[in-house]
């Protein structure tokens, strides 16, 4: 077999590296040759090991595969490092709406478009007659330091795809008879994917609980590193399955299955909350057929447990339902890491031939190369005719050798012009870099202008009620309250990343705010202390607009939420809430 007809796709997970190699099929399909998965033996959840244990990961699956190097390979990144936002636009014509979705996504993606490699995927019309546009983004700093681990390995890449696309692709060759919603939860470690597939449209959402969730609980119960945990979950870890089930007679695996219970219905939880934002906010129908893929659905009882919890028809997703193997590949083996494959079949088949959803971000050194490649005919073209004329030159050398002294002069005196506007080209680039090197600065700037005067008029709508009023609001950095302004470090300046201040010993800059805590008081119980509960929910569950909340677990609302007991001498009561910003504030 040509290694030209091979195709290598590469899945980088948050705790496991996961390689294919496959060969196209005529008919737009492909077989699969050899897989493998290496896991990354630290705790992921610490992103300074990331990096380093990807690297390690990656050569062990490029040479379990046998992959040489200079080959090419498309790979996947997790969701839970992409920025994804459904949104709709009017219907326009196809040459508009590029225009349009650019500036979707430079309303919705929380960075300046420059810094980011993104993409968009059309979904088809909504009822309403609109477009409904999946955006997906990536900072480019972090895409290329992730993309510079695969070119150390000495692979050529041809493109980047995000896993939970690439799995609806795998979706679409498998199951192509299914026409009933369907709810695809890939579990993988830091993250689950939620793609909730109807007819032609797709939602899709990622929420941040995974298996290396189970694990970090089960190190913290149990007084063992994160190390000794996976193992221990891996060989001994399955869903407690409650009510009337025996427990198990071993006190430690029981206690490791009850923690895993608890992580899942954290999930069931977030499914529940994102079933009704669906069946709310998109219009769609809750499926009652659930498809789970990934490697942390391999848990036993995980069917039963969300069977029961979800009251749908659970099973686990096959992306070799419709993929040929291979004769030298082991399809028992295969099959038991069927629901594991969708990544890396979603990429092979982008390769092979047409897929639904093409979504490529770009990392700046497979841009380089594409700008080449793309240029390369005109350079082909210009040099065949550099080659013909100079053919012709030859035979007219004695002919035209008078006439070139002549010219010389000539020639000469226009290379002096020519040098001279080369000097000043050279000027012209060194002012241009200096302005790209302080335009980031003023974009912040103007981005940061109306920041506060958004935020303000959004709790000034949220709170619009006769029975509750605000009585405080505050910035916090990091927990602390924001009041002396002028106490700020001088140091700091507009346009910096906001992150904590390692001279400090990682305590949060004073000067980024991080949260905003409201006080106040309502009264008429109890509608007031209702109006309360929906204005938080409404805020937690926003993805637009001025004001957009990080990521809170629901059991957190105890924390973030506080309304005082009601005690009927009283005219009104307290209440505090405390909402976490998706994006610091940088006060200066």
């Amino acid at each position: 077999m040509a290694k030209s007809t091979l195709i290598t796709t590469i899945d980088i997970g948050s705790q496991t590296v996961a390689g294919a190699r496959f060969q196209a099929d005529p008919s737009g399909g492909v077989i699969l040759q050899g897989h493998a998965f290496e896991a990354m033996d630290g705790d992921t959840t610490l992103d300074s090991a990331k990096i380093s244990q990807t690297a390690l990961a990656l050569d062990g699956v490029t040479q379990q595969l046998g992959v040489s190097k200079g080959e090419g390979c498309r790979y996947s990144i997790s969701g839970q490092s992409v920025f994804t936002r459904f949104v709709k636009i009017p219907a326009v014509s196809e040459d508009k709406i590029d225009e349009m979705v650019r500036f979707e996504a430079q309303q919705h993606v929380p960075f300046p478009i420059d810094e980011v490699a993104w993409d968009y995927q059309v979904f088809g019309e909504t009822a309403d007659g609109d477009l409904e546009v999946g955006l997906f983004a990536i900072k480019l700093d972090q895409l290329n330091s992730l993309n510079g681990v695969v070119e150390d390995a000495k692979l050529v890449v041809n493109g980047v795809g995000v896993d939970a696309m690439a799995l609806y692709n795998a979706y679409r060759y498998n199951y192509p008879d299914v026409d009933e919603p369907v709810l695809l939860v890939d579990i993988g470690s830091r993250s689950t994917n939620l793609l909730y597939i109807e007819g032609g449209s797709l939602f899709a959402r990622t929420i941040a609980v995974g298996g290396a969730s189970v694990t970090s609980a089960i190190a913290k119960d149990l007084g063992v590193t994160f190390q000794v945990a996976e193992q221990q979950k891996i060989q001994d870890g399955y869903v407690a399955l409650g009510g009337a089930y025996e427990e198990n007679p071993d006190p430690r695996i029981d206690a490791i299955s009850k923690i895993v219970r608890t992580t899942m219905t954290r999930l069931h939880s977030e499914i529940v909350r994102t079933n009704n934002f669906y069946r709310t906010q998109q219009g769609g129908t809750v499926p009652k057929r659930v498809l789970l893929a990934g490697g942390g659905a391999s848990l036993p009882y995980t069917i039963e447990f969300l069977h029961d919890k979800l009251g749908a028809q659970v099973e686990y997703f096959n992306a070799m339902r419709n993929v040929a193997v291979g004769p030298q590949v082991d399809a028992a083996a295969v099959s038991a890491v069927g629901h594991r494959m969708g990544e890396l079949v979603g990429l092979a088949l982008g390769q092979a031939g047409g897929v639904p959803v093409d979504v490529d971000l770009v990392p700046a050194t497979v841009a380089a190369r594409r700008e080449i490649a793309a240029r390369k005919p005109f350079l082909t073209t210009a040099a065949v005719c550099v080659l013909a004329a100079l053919g012709a030159g030859a035979v007219y050398q004695q002919m035209a050798a008078s006439k070139l002294e002549d010219k010389a002069g000539e020639f000469s005196a226009v290379g002096k012009v020519v040098d001279g506007n080369k000097r000043d080209l050279s000027v012209l680039d060194d002012q241009i870099s200096e302005i790209d090197v302080n335009r980031g600065p003023v974009m912040r700037i103007f981005e940061m202008r109306d920041r506060w005067v958004g935020i303000i008029d959004e709790l000034n709508r949220q709170f619009a009620s006769d029975i509750i009023w605000v009585t405080d609001l505050e910035p916090l950095a990091g927990g602390t309250g924001v009041r002396d302004f002028g106490a700020l470090k001088e140091r700091t300046a507009v346009g910096e990343e906001l992150e904590f201040d390692e001279e400090d010993g990682g305590k949060p800059r004073p000067d980024v705010v991080t949260e905003i805590r409201i006080k106040g008081f309502w009264r008429n119980a109890p509608a007031g202390q209702n109006q309360i509960n929906q204005i938080y929910d409404r805020l937690r569950e926003s993805k637009t607009g001025p004001l957009v909340l990080a990521e809170v677990p629901p059991q957190e609302k105890a924390k973030r939420l506080k309304v005082s007991s009601r005690n009927d001498d009283d005219y009104a009561w307290a209440f505090e809430m405390t909402l976490p910003l998706a994006e610091p504030i940088l006060l200066r």
